[in-house]
């Protein structure tokens, strides 16, 4: 089997079990939109604040 085939089932999922009770990607998707909403109502401001707090703390930012 080549490379590009190998990709291709790998993609396709062909190299997992399918379990029954797995939920669709479309579906969880539109879980994380959903989840996602309140999130984008706070501001990216926050988000981007807290991002470099973070980072900040693990030394991969100067403090100011």
């Amino acid at each position: 089997m080549n490379d590009r085939a190998i990709l291709s089932k790998a993609f396709g999922g062909e190299f997992s079990p399918k379990y029954p009770n797995d939920e669709p990607a479309s579906v969880l998707l539109e879980r994380v939109r959903a989840e996602r909403t309140p999130q984008a109502e706070t501001g990216v401001r926050e988000a981007a604040l807290l991002k470099s707090n973070n980072q900040r703390k693990r030394g991969h930012l100067p403090a100011v």
